[in-house]
């Protein structure tokens, strides 16, 4: 009985010693996952940002399409805007008076 912390108290100083042990790791492991989860959340983040900066808008696709039906005379692009509806450009000849 010499173990004990009081003598009205039935825990010994070796089980103190372990709940405390054991809470501290607990805590050291929580704060790890929660580190780890914020940097997870920055990665994706990250990841989101340069998508979205990948991603065309439609209107930078529809002056895509507009540009490559310029540069394609004759060609049918479809708009972006309305997938039903094609840019479609004709070449200008030039008439001799």
């Amino acid at each position: 009985m010499q173990n004990m912390i009081t003598k009205n108290t039935r825990i010994t100083l070796g089980a103190v010693a372990s709940i405390v042990v054991l809470g501290a790791g607990v805590l050291w492991q929580g704060f790890r996952m929660l580190t780890n989860q914020e940097v997870t959340n920055a990665n994706v983040a990250a990841e989101l940002k340069d998508i979205k900066e990948k991603t065309w808008t439609i209107a930078s696709a529809s002056e895509h399409a507009l540009r490559t039906a310029m540069e394609n005379p004759g060609l049918r692009v479809p708009d972006p805007r309305d997938p039903s509806k094609v840019f479609e450009v004709h070449a200008v000849t030039k008439s001799t008076p």
